[in-house]
């Protein structure tokens, strides 16, 4: 035992040296640091255990000793997992000006949410609530409760992930209204509201066993020794699947009163190519399903309508064109017939996350949203003026107002529903007929991500600055 709880101390005291480092860093914002130094202040605590171990004279070493000296170094070992988006918070890959605004975002959804952004080398976005992990780790080794070491802190810490590639491809980050939208699933606990619902159909589920089993005279004598035990596995199966695909569809939905549209794009641009579009797999439902989802809650909430009048301006008619053909051609992919069945096993998780869609809209409408949630009113009001600034190649940062020298601040989803708009009318009909026009249009692609990004930092600057009204939703 003696050797172990060395070792961990050793583990401790390296862990403690590399916090105390961090903290000295420039971040983004200031949650990084304080939730580094909530790491800090949990390493020293299981420090001082350990030294207390290691002070008490005991031969032979009893068994609750040696067991609990393993147990701090696993909380060790946990704790420095904790502090791998702390030390990538900081890299250059994230874009900076950015990370306020989401911040602040989040914040509107619940005062007690903080962030951290950090990119990652693997092709996805990511989402994880990074307090109550923590929480369980100190009820299971704090001489009181856990809770004493969270008094007085944020009750969120939401760690969103981007591939490192995308950081300042900044209209495709518009995909991080899916990972707000779980952090919203989070705060206001949807998802679990709606698994409380009997979802999955038992007939499903021994349609399902049917499938699986092997023709001929052995199958009666399996259902009749095995049955009860096959329908068991089977649906706790079911149930795991349900309750990781409908915690999906929340946060697609959810993503809509995020951002817009923009929301819809960003996913339309990589999730139906990395992605089944009619698979499922044990992270995701079909991306044809999430696709659909997404389209009828954009026109639910009548974003193809910003523009209902018949266009008055060249650049209304070009918001008005590029929002009608990009989604038109989602509209048709999601109505397309499927290209491959899914597979037995997936069945009634499925058709019960299909079943759970009504519920999740019905928990959705009844959160509060009007202080951060996007809407058409909103996109019809700023993203025509938006948008003119870009065609200009200048910053969407504010909506100029006749007569007056300042323009009118607007919300983070407007300015990205431009750029989103604004890219989709540049958009070429036909792929790049050489590299050198794919570099060029790559090039072009960059100056409006780089207009839209330094919009997003003046608009933020001036928010902070309290120059303008706050701005709420219409």
């Amino acid at each position: 035992m003696k050797y172990l709880i060395d070792s961990s101390i050793q583990m401790g005291l390296a862990l403690q040296h590399t916090l105390e480092q961090l903290r000295m860093e420039e971040f983004p914002s200031d949650s990084p640091r304080v939730f580094g130094d909530l790491l800090l202040s949990l390493t020293n605590h299981i420090l001082d255990r350990l030294l207390d171990l290691a002070s008490e004279e005991r031969e032979p070493p009893p068994v609750i000793p040696q067991a609990e000296a393993a147990l701090l170094a696993r909380s060790l070992a946990q704790i420095a997992h904790s502090a791998r988006p702390v030390a990538g918070s900081n890299s250059d890959f994230v874009p900076w000006a950015m990370v306020h605004p989401v911040e602040m975002l989040c914040r509107e959804i619940s005062p007690e949410s903080r962030v951290i952004i950090f990119p990652r080398w693997t092709y996805n976005y990511g989402y994880y609530e990074a307090i109550a992990p923590l929480k369980r780790l100190m009820d299971g080794i704090a001489t009181g409760t856990g809770e004493d070491f969270f008094k007085g802190r944020p009750q969120y810490y939401a760690v969103l992930s981007f591939p490192a590639v995308e950081g300042y491809h900044i209209l495709q980050n518009a995909a991080w209204g899916h990972e707000i939208g779980h952090h919203a699933d989070t705060v206001f606990s949807v998802s679990e509201r709606v698994m409380r619902e009997p979802l999955i159909d038992q007939g499903d589920i021994d349609l399902e066993i049917a499938d699986l089993l092997p023709a001929g005279p052995d199958r009666e004598q399996i259902l009749r020794s095995s049955g009860e035990v096959l329908r068991l596995q089977a649906m706790e199966k079911a149930a795991w699947l349900t309750r990781r695909w409908v915690r999906e569809l929340v946060a697609d939905i959810f993503s809509i009163h995020v951002f817009g549209p923009a929301s819809l794009f960003a996913f339309a641009s990589i999730v139906p190519v990395m992605h089944s579009l009619d698979q499922p797999d044990l992270e995701y439902p079909p991306a044809r399903l999430r696709l659909q989802t997404m389209l009828r809650e954009v026109r639910e909430l009548e974003y193809d309508h910003i523009v209902d009048e018949e266009p008055t301006t060249e650049t209304q008619q070009s918001v008005r064109s590029a929002l009608a053909s990009e989604l038109a051609r989602l509209q048709a992919l999601a109505d397309q017939e499927p290209s491959e069945q899914v597979k037995p096993e997936y069945l009634p998780a499925l058709k019960a996350s299909q079943a759970a869609i009504p519920l999740i809209k019905e928990c959705i409408a009844e959160v509060p949203k009007e202080r951060w949630a996007c809407s058409a009113g909103l996109l019809r009001r700023d993203v025509f003026g938006l948008f003119e600034r870009l065609e200009h190649d200048v910053p969407p940062c504010e909506v100029e107002e006749v007569g007056k020298l300042v323009g009118r601040q607007t919300r983070l989803a407007a300015i990205i529903n431009a750029g989103w708009l604004y890219q989709l009318a540049q958009r070429p009909r036909t792929p790049p007929q050489s590299l050198a026009e794919a570099v060029q249009r790559r090039d072009r692609a960059r100056q409006i991500n780089g207009l839209t990004l330094k919009a997003i930092e003046l608009s933020e600057i001036r928010r902070q600055l309290g120059v303008t009204e706050a701005i709420r939703g219409s």
